[in-house]
């Protein structure tokens, strides 16, 4: 029985997400449910051993609506945990690489520019995909992203033969 555990990049799946499905939600409840299936279609074994869900995610610290539907609807799903991390609100000036001109405001109402830099999201999941490797209590791991950052940790991973 291989044991199989999935870590999701809340982000960079839920914004692949909204690109690709329109106005379809995505069900989160299902969501190990259908990917443990995928794993039945590979060449990988037939018997597997759902160990959980773990999901990586940040939010601004006003941002209460999704911060509650992580807390109080997504950790409760049975074997799903959440791992919330805070963004930080960063004002920025943006600059033209033709004219040079340079602003803090926008154009259009004045108001000061600002960003969130999500921090903390990779360097978690990576870090526990690690743990759990070092701890032998993985022989699948499932990471749901499109970030090319992952890709190093996942072959290190494969070269010490995790699937």
């Amino acid at each position: 029985m291989q044991r199989v555990h999935v870590l999701v990049d809340y982000w960079n799946f839920q914004l692949r997400w909204n690109e690709r499905a329109g106005e379809s939600r995505c069900n989160w409840t299902a969501l190990p449910l259908v990917l443990m299936d995928k794993l039945k279609t590979l060449p990988l074994g037939d018997e597997f051993d759902f160990q959980g869900m773990k999901v990586y995610a940040s939010c601004d610290a006003e941002d209460e609506n999704l911060r509650r539907w992580l807390e109080n609807f997504l950790e409760r799903q049975p074997g799903t945990c959440v791992s919330i991390m805070e963004r930080r609100r960063r004002f920025d000036h943006i600059r033209c690489r033709s004219c040079g001109y340079e602003s803090g405001h926008c154009p259009s109402c004045s108001q000061p520019l600002v960003w969130s830099a999500e921090k903390g999201v990779e360097a978690a999941l990576i870090t526990d995909m690690f743990e759990l490797q070092l701890a032998d209590a993985l022989d699948i791991a499932v990471l749901v992203s499109s970030d090319s950052d992952f890709v190093y940790p996942v072959l290190a991973m494969q070269g010490r033969g995790t699937k």
